[in-house]
């Protein structure tokens, strides 16, 4: 008579897999280090997205300049968080 689980092995057989990646030692997963530079990562490269695409569709309807102190304001501002992205990714680098 078969036990639960290689019945349920059977009718699932990528659990068999995923429960022997589990049973593998691994070394813990460092959270501090490598979410913090991985998250860094993507905010820089979000914002040099969103500069690219939300600095030249910011329009304001009343202005007669063409070049905006909003769109100026509105760049500085992204760039601001994309710097500040950046240092904590070097600091996080060197420690």
């Amino acid at each position: 008579m078969k036990t639960e689980s290689e019945v349920l092995w059977q009718q699932f057989p990528w659990k068999r897999s995923l429960e022997k990646d589990l049973e593998l030692e691994r070394e813990p997963y460092n959270w501090t280090g490598e979410f913090l530079s991985v998250f860094c990562d993507k905010v820089i490269e979000a914002s040099w997205m969103a500069i690219v695409a939300v600095v030249p569709l910011f329009f304001n309807v009343y202005s007669h300049r063409f070049f905006e102190p909003d769109k100026i304001a509105s760049m500085r501002s992204i760039a601001l968080v994309t710097e500040l992205a950046w240092v904590i990714k070097e600091l996080e680098a060197r420690s």
